[in-house]
Formats: structure tokens, sequence, C-alpha cells
């Protein structure tokens, strides 16, 4: 009698050992999933980083200008779930080349460095940019002998691609439209049996550039003791983009008969 009581008081004392390891596994599993995830988004963030410098280090030896390349792109990271997960990285570099050449760029196309943009893989694979348009600007400087003259000089940014949809264009749609698709296909003969499963992720939304207005450009040169007065002449519109991105994942299973 006294032998049957034991074990049952141990018995709930052996479920519940049990169900605190059951737990204590799946915490480990998604500690060891967060960190795989958060290592792919390092190396994904240092490649593009390594990517921005080497295409800005070839435009700029091509073009013989000064580069500073922005891009944009999103990677898919590892998920728990069944769904696509992507991260948005963005990677900006800056290249000049021959600086102690300085001269007046009285013409859009002579700016001494060029402003590019690449959003997304499209861009990437197929060598696309967008070119930012140029400001223009005339600046006076303390001892200046001869009266300042409009140059063109890179556009002051503010923002690149916010989040908020307030701060995008209203003649593209703000909301980000996403639409995902699931199937699978059963085929099956004499020898074996094959199952196709794919899941289809297609992403539609704005991307956005705004650009700082003249009194802001005005504050900011104005902040060089040596500049006594800047004038703003034109700065371009902020550009929006639409971006259109589809992503399939397919997974093959063939089970041969026995």
């Amino acid at each position: 009698m006294n032998k049957l009581l034991l074990r049952n008081q141990q018995s709930p004392r052996k479920g519940q050992a049990t169900t605190e390891l059951a737990i204590a596994g799946a915490l480990v599993i998604m500690m060891l999933g967060y960190l795989m995830q958060q290592g792919f988004i390092y190396n994904s963030r240092q490649a593009l980083e390594m990517y921005t410098f080497r295409r800005a280090v070839e435009l700029s030896k091509a073009k013989e200008r000064g580069v500073a390349l922005t891009v944009s792109r999103d990677v898919v990271v590892p998920t728990f779930f069944t769904g696509i997960a992507r991260q948005r990285l963005v990677s900006s570099t800056s290249v000049e080349i021959n600086p102690w050449m300085l001269y007046i760029a009285d013409n859009p196309a002579d700016v001494g460095t060029y402003q590019l943009i690449q959003m997304n893989e499209k861009m990437i694979r197929q060598g696309q940019y967008i070119l930012v348009p140029p400001s223009q600007v005339k600046i006076s400087q303390v001892d200046q002998e001869e009266a300042p003259e409009w140059e063109w000089t890179t556009s002051m940014v503010r923002e690149f691609d916010p989040q908020d949809p307030a701060h995008r264009s209203v003649s593209v749609a703000p909301d980000k439209q996403s639409n995902y698709t699931n199937t699978a296909t059963i085929s099956e003969d004499s020898s074996n049996k094959t199952v196709h499963k794919s899941l289809v992720s297609r992403d539609i939304e704005s991307r956005a550039v705004n650009f700082e207005n003249a009194a802001k450009v005005i504050e900011s040169t104005s902040k060089d003791p040596d500049i006594t007065g800047v004038e703003v002449g034109a700065i371009p519109p902020n550009i929006t983009f639409t971006v259109d991105e589809t992503i399939e994942r397919t997974k093959n299973v063939s089970t041969p008969h026995p």
C-alpha cells in the first residue's frame, strides 16, 4: 500500500519534469533559430555593403566622376512559419575622384559627384541606376574676390525610403499590397509519387526619396564660418517609385513505389 501511494506521488512529478523539459527545448530551438536569422541578416548586410562599394568604385572609374551610390534590397530570411519573411537592407557609399580638380559646375551634366540609387534585385541584376538630379546654389564666401556664380551640386536628401506613407507621393498607392499563393500538385505513376509545393509571394509598394527644402539647405550650408550667404535656385522634386517584386519558393518530393 505504501509503495503504491509513493508511485502515485511520483507520477505527477515525472509529468511536470517532462513538460518543463519540452518547454525548455522549444525555447532553445527558438533562440537558435533567432541567432541563425540574425547571422543571415548580418552576412547579407555585409555582402550588400561590399557590393555597393565595389560598384561605386567601378562607376567612378568609368564616368571619371565621384559617385555617391545608395542600394536598397529586400532579402529573404529564415523563418519558423510557412510564409516568406523579408528584411529591408540599405547601404550607402561615396567615392571621390580627382578631388584636387576644383571647378564651378555651371551645367548639370558637369556636377562633380553623381548620386545614384538602386532598388531591389531587378535593378541590381540588370545594372540599372536612378540618377538623382542635382541642385543649383549660389554661395558667397569670406574674402571672395569675384562675385559668386550659380553652380550645380549634389542634392541634400532628407529621407530615403520613408516608412511613413504620408511622406510619399499621393500619385502612387502608399499602402503595401501583398499576395500569397500556396499550391500543391500531386502526380503519381507506376514507379513513384511526386508532390510539388509552391509558395509565391508578391509585394507591390511605393518607395520615395525626399529632398531638403531651400530653407534647410541654406541653414545646413550656412553653418560653415567661411560662408557668408547662400541662395538656392533649383531643388529636385521628391521622387516616388513603384516596386513590384515576386518571390517563389518551391519544393519537390518524389517517393518511389516499393
